[in-house]
């Protein structure tokens, strides 16, 4: 991975903390000549219900404004339960 590339993984995951009513620990972020690639688990937080669609819409235009970054692809899965 290039320097850029960990440059905007780190802005990725950056623009992904500001969602705080999710739980974003099952998740990975990686770029590879800036696409950024979103995969694994997303949870609401303690109590909270999700949109599916909404969210996802929101996090990839939250991570296009990242500066360097081409495009998103978004692979991951929406989850309501509580973490296991």
């Amino acid at each position: 991975m290039s320097v850029e590339d960990r440059t905007i993984a780190r802005l990725v995951m950056r623009e992904l903390a500001r969602r705080r009513h999710l739980d974003l620990t099952d998740i990975k972020v990686s770029v590879s000549r800036g696409v950024a690639y979103i995969a694994g688990i997303i949870r609401p937080s303690l109590g909270e219900w999700l949109d599916p669609k909404a969210e996802m819409k929101a996090i990839i235009d939250g991570c296009k404004r990242v500066p360097g970054l081409r495009d998103v692809a978004f692979e991951a899965k929406f989850d309501q339960g509580a973490k296991k």
